[in-house]
């Protein structure tokens, strides 16, 4: 008996993408991207590099013996219109019933198609990194002065090279010969550097989420509560751009830096909609609405309607603006783990905007100054927010 054979096999026995690469230079994604011509799929996650992984790039780049991992993208076809498209740095969403056939999708590669973009427009992301030229090297020299020995990347690889003749002709330490023909073969290096490119055609919204598993997660599913935000983002409400992201910067702008982990970004503030999600559903707590990672509703997400989701994305950065004004305002030590603001914040979404009376607030002052979240159960965790609503 012979053996059968399966026909997509006799297809794919004779098709190989691994032909379907390009050479693409820096400059041209680039100017692709300023385009609109480059975009992301929804389900990509919003810009996570620190400044220094951005520095390891550009350093990488300059210095690197070998050349940048690949990028991959997909080449938008009828298939692909399934999927909904945000634009690069901002994701603000890209109208697929307008031509965006032909238009390449990055499946892989954002941050590292980000970081050069940031350079190329001198974004305000990228201020605080320059090239050393006396140590050979970038580097983010944060709130410190440039001094003279040094050039902010977003000049030397900006996209207009007016910018950049003119920050040398007002330097005059860099107009020197030997230093202005090292910067202009280094700016022509990076608009030439060149990465390979790996395309597929036309993949289905389902085949790009499969093959975003392979590229990022060493060929295992994306998580499940990635999956569910992504499908809120397919239904109008972008959870990282409209919530996470805000979150995170309200922090950041307060001196704050709690994050321990990457995931993290992603898990606490949705946990930290537990108090928001229970008065929005009437209902009263129940110590697994905690605010903390272990307690996180994703499934609420996918179950409540946008119009009340971004009510509760509202309550819960309202609530936070209020912790974050309570630490300041009783010139409090600013926390060492995340759980302070976590559970302040859902104190005050608790309280609905209702003023704190003397008592309440000093009792509120003694709480956040005794408690110790170090070395604690998940039930005495929960327990220790139970206390925090009874103040």
């Amino acid at each position: 008996m012979a053996i059968k054979i399966k026909q997509s096999l006799l297809v794919n026995a004779f098709n190989d993408p691994t032909k379907e690469t390009v050479n693409k230079s820096v400059s041209q994604i680039c100017n692709e991207v300023g385009m609109g011509q480059i975009i992301m799929p929804i389900f990509q996650r919003d810009l996570a590099w620190t400044t220094s992984k951005k520095v390891d790039l550009y350093n990488f780049q300059l210095n690197g013996s070998a050349p940048v991992a690949p990028i991959s993208m997909n080449k938008i076809g009828a298939k692909s219109v399934d999927m909904p498209h945000v634009t690069l740095l901002n994701r603000l969403e890209v109208d697929n019933k307008n031509n965006i056939q032909g238009n390449l999708s990055v499946v892989d590669g954002q941050q590292r198609i980000s970081t050069n973009y940031q350079a190329f427009i001198n974004d305000e992301s990228i201020r605080s990194i320059v090239l050393d030229i006396s140590r050979g090297v970038f580097l983010d020299i944060k709130d410190k002065d440039i001094k003279k020995n040094q050039i902010p990347v977003g000049v030397l690889y900006n996209q207009d090279p007016i910018v950049y003749t003119e920050y040398i002709r007002t330097h005059p330490l860099l107009m020197e010969f030997d230093v202005s023909s090292l910067l202009g073969q280094i700016r022509t290096k990076f608009n030439n550097y060149f990465y390979t490119v790996n395309f597929a055609h036309d993949l289905p919204g389902e085949e790009q989420i499969k093959w975003f598993d392979v590229l990022n997660l060493a060929g295992s599913r994306v998580p499940d509560i990635q999956m569910k935000l992504t499908r809120l983002q397919i239904n109008g409400l972008d959870f990282y751009k409209d919530y996470s992201k805000v979150f995170r910067e309200k922090l950041e702008i307060n001196g704050l830096d709690l994050f321990v982990q990457k995931n993290t970004e992603v898990s606490i503030p949705l946990a930290t909609l537990n108090p928001a999600f229970e008065i929005t559903l009437g209902k009263s707590h129940t110590s697994n609405y905690s605010p903390m990672a272990s307690d996180k509703k994703e499934s609420i997400i996918i179950e409540m309607t946008s119009d009340k989701l971004s009510d509760c994305f509202e309550m819960t950065l309202a609530g936070l603006d209020r912790a974050l004004e309570f630490i300041n305002e009783n010139s409090l030590l600013d926390p060492e783990r995340i759980d302070y603001i976590t559970y302040l914040t859902g104190y005050f979404v608790y309280k609905n905007g209702e003023p704190l009376a003397n008592s309440s607030n000093q009792n509120l002052i003694d709480w956040y100054t005794s408690a110790d979240f170090g070395s604690k159960t998940n039930s005495e965790r929960r327990e220790m927010f139970n206390e925090i609503l009874s103040l």
